[in-house]
């Protein structure tokens, strides 16, 4: 535990050291890569207070892992095409996404509430009878019609018009990080039967434990998946701006890859 404890603090402070010079004006497609990872970052760094010393709050930790994921491969998906324009239209997407999806949630909520007449007033570019809501809707359908001719199963509650599962599958991340990981951390992060040993046991005189303090449990899972979700999106980052870190990654990766084998 402490050589994953040890692992997990160096990749974020070399981060920390290393990935820190950003541009002034990154443009759209870097302005996303940036959030994603800011984002990211964030979130690793919750996961090792909640991972403290190896007794914490693993199961929280899983949860957030789950979200670190999401992340991984919403920027893989902006950030993997090799053509320039793709990564561009992407990030078009990414960001356009913001109109459409507000304008559902107001349309979702009852004519009498309140804070649909806070929404409008704070939110009046979201009217679908803008140029740029009409600009950003046809941005996405057109989107999914493009997927959908080349056979893909599209959704319109997505700003990639493709549901998670598809997005990891066409950045290499399905066979493993989506259907073992995701699937794993989601059992903690929905209310699954799944899950129960982590918050109630039965003890041998048949009484009830009820787990809801700091423990070790699942503080090693959090930590594996955590470590190996964040050193992706570092990596994407570094290729994304050109840092060129590659040789000092790949040692941070080899060092990461003994300890999680020898757990």
């Amino acid at each position: 535990m402490e050589k994953l404890l040890a692992i997990h603090k160096k990749l974020l402070d070399f981060v920390d050291n290393n990935v820190n010079k950003f541009p002034d004006k990154p443009g759209l497609k870097n302005a996303c890569c940036l959030l994603l990872f800011a984002k990211s970052t964030k979130t690793y760094r919750a996961i090792e207070h909640l991972c403290n010393k190896g007794i914490g709050y693993g199961e929280d930790a899983i949860i957030l892992s789950r979200s670190l994921l999401e992340n991984l491969i919403n920027l893989a998906y902006i950030a993997n095409p090799k053509q320039e324009e793709e990564q561009k239209h992407r990030a078009e997407l990414f960001s356009n996404w913001l109109l459409i999806d507000w304008n559902r949630f107001q349309k979702g909520l009852k004519e009498c509430t309140s804070t649909k007449t806070q929404l409008r007033q704070i939110l009046q570019e979201i009217d679908p009878t803008t140029d740029n809501y009409k600009n950003a809707e046809k941005l996405i359908n057109d989107e999914i019609q493009r997927l959908k001719n080349n056979n893909h199963q599209t959704t319109k509650r997505s700003w990639s018009g493709l549901g998670l599962k598809w997005m990891a599958d066409e950045v290499g991340l399905l066979d493993f990080y989506y259907d073992v990981v995701y699937w794993h951390c989601s059992q903690i992060v929905h209310s699954h039967p799944g899950g129960i040993d982590s918050y109630i046991k039965r003890l041998p005189n048949g009484n009830i434990n009820i787990c809801d303090m700091p423990s070790p449990n699942s503080i090693e899972n959090a930590l594996t998946v955590s470590l190996g979700c964040y050193f992706k999106v570092v990596t994407l980052i570094n290729n994304v701006f050109s840092f060129k870190l590659d040789d000092k990654l790949k040692e941070i990766d080899t060092e990461a890859a003994n300890i999680v084998k020898d757990l």
